[in-house]
């Protein structure tokens, strides 16, 4: 399973591992079986999801759904239920950036569930807990480790993967039990890049709610949306990085600092490999704690099981520049 955490490069880790000979993703990203109150039903459709002849190889199922507050718990629990001895590999990045990213995909798929995104990201942080409770790392990790030992978890950083693509892919191929030699074969394609999500106009947004305009734009897919409607100027890709207000920034450190240090602790890492985090926490009086007993619901052992028996160099990386605006 590569249930999360979303926005953190999942469909790219997925495409990476699909080229194993070994291993087999869904042809349909993410297909949400066991987040679907309907999953019973769906499991003749499911199976259809992986090509070709199963054999020795391992399926896999990419769903980001599985560690979303809304969805994780029954997720969880239905997974176990049916595959209690699978292994899960969870990837996570800068909250930060992953929150942006976030928002991005809020205005991206809002046409695809009737939904719009407020265009002032500090409203739409309000608007939508989720881009928030979804950035707690530690939350939802333990929410699997309640189920699962921590041998069968294993989590890794989209900054190692772009930094050291094979020496992370050669970790979760050891992981899954299978060859890790073709991880010097496979090259890093970073999907589902910020510079492919769109945004409808304000214009746009008025015509899906015309009584002649809305039912002829309900009809195109969202594909067909995209291809046609981006050179009319109607959906646009994000030009700016989301403008924060300094009350936000604050609000975002405050609700996720001591979530997100015990995340790191957990996998043995510090705030130093998230930059724009750390700088963040700093700016707004929120130092790093120490190591406490009673840090993380995981035992000493389980612990030391997630933590790599040699971790990567952190690439160094530039001081990260936030767009901020005045006080509203």
């Amino acid at each position: 399973m590569l249930p999360g955490f979303s926005k953190c490069g999942t469909t790219t880790l997925s495409a990476m591992l699909n080229q194993h000979p070994a291993l087999v993703m869904p042809r349909i990203k993410e297909p949400n079986l066991f987040s679907d109150a309907a999953f019973e039903h769906r499991w003749r459709d499911y199976v259809g999801l992986y090509p070709g002849e199963r054999g020795d190889r391992l399926f896999g199922d990419d769903s980001t759904s599985y560690t979303t507050v809304a969805d994780e718990v029954a997720a969880r629990d239905r997974i176990a239920a049916h595959y209690p001895n699978c292994k899960m590999i969870f990837i996570a990045r800068d909250p930060f950036k992953r929150i942006e990213s976030s928002f991005r995909e809020f205005h991206h798929s809002g046409p695809v569930f009737a939904v719009n995104a407020d265009f002032d990201p500090n409203r739409a942080i309000q608007q939508f807990p989720a881009i928030i409770e979804d950035s707690m790392y530690y939350r939802r990790l333990c929410n699997y480790l309640e189920r699962w030992p921590a041998r069968q978890v294993l989590v890794i950083f989209l900054e190692h993967l772009v930094a050291q693509p094979e020496r992370e892919l050669h970790r979760c191929f050891e992981f899954l039990g299978v060859d890790p030699t073709p991880a010097r074969e496979i090259a890093l394609e970073q999907k589902n890049s910020a510079e492919e999500k769109l945004y409808d106009t304000r214009l746009l947004r008025y015509l899906r709610t015309h009584p002649r305009w809305g039912f002829k734009l309900a009809r195109l897919t969202p594909a067909q949306q995209d291809r046609w409607l981006r050179p009319l100027g109607l959906r646009r890709v994000f030009k700016q990085a989301p403008a924060w207000n300094l009350e936000t920034l604050a609000w975002i450190v405050d609700t996720l600092a001591d979530n997100i240090d015990q995340f790191l602790r957990l996998r043995g890492e510090t705030r130093d490999i998230w930059p724009t985090f750390a700088s963040l926490c700093r700016a707004h009086g929120r130092p790093e704690k120490l190591l406490s007993d009673d840090a993380t619901v995981a035992s000493a052992p389980e612990r030391a099981r997630l933590v790599p028996q040699s971790q990567p160099q952190s690439q160094p990386q530039s001081q990260p520049r936030l767009r901020v605006v005045g006080r509203r």
